[in-house]
């Protein structure tokens, strides 16, 4: 077995986990995108963004210990905003990902991974734009993947 690095895997995981059932804030379906969302996008939307990893190697296994963040974009035009969307889109994220007690939403679309442990952090970000009010959550996963081929 070659050691091999499972960004392109893990990203495309998740990408598939948050568009199979499309998350709605109401009659708007938020869209995913891969590092940079278009001029044309519609808050709010998700950005796969940052990824690291780490291998973790022992005499018959290949680990890798990867986080991806998950950025959360939301726009207002007025003071009238708030951080709710972006939590409840955040919540729904999560509930996609951490299915169960020790079952990942991730799993059914990493064929060469196993997820060993899944868990996440978040932190919100607000600041002035030139529409009005940007309200950014950044949600990082960090999983334990052991490599099966």
């Amino acid at each position: 077995m070659i050691q091999k690095d499972c960004a392109y895997d893990l990203r495309k995981a998740y990408y598939s986990v948050l568009t199979a059932s499309p998350i709605m804030v109401g009659a708007h379906q938020v869209k995913v995108y891969d590092e940079v969302a278009p001029s044309d996008a519609v808050a709010p939307y998700i950005i796969l963004g940052i990824q690291t990893s780490v291998g973790l190697r022992s005499k018959d296994t290949f680990q890798r210990e990867a986080t991806i963040e998950l950025n959360v974009f939301n726009i207002w035009a007025s003071n009238e905003g708030g951080k709710k969307i972006n939590n409840d889109i955040t919540n729904a994220i999560v509930n996609k990902v951490l299915t169960g007690s020790s079952t990942f939403g991730i799993q059914q679309y990493l064929t060469d991974w196993q997820v060993i442990n899944c868990e996440y952090q978040s932190n919100s970000v607000i600041s002035q734009v030139p529409m009005g009010w940007q309200v950014e959550e950044n949600v990082i996963f960090t999983q334990l993947l052991n490599q099966l081929n």
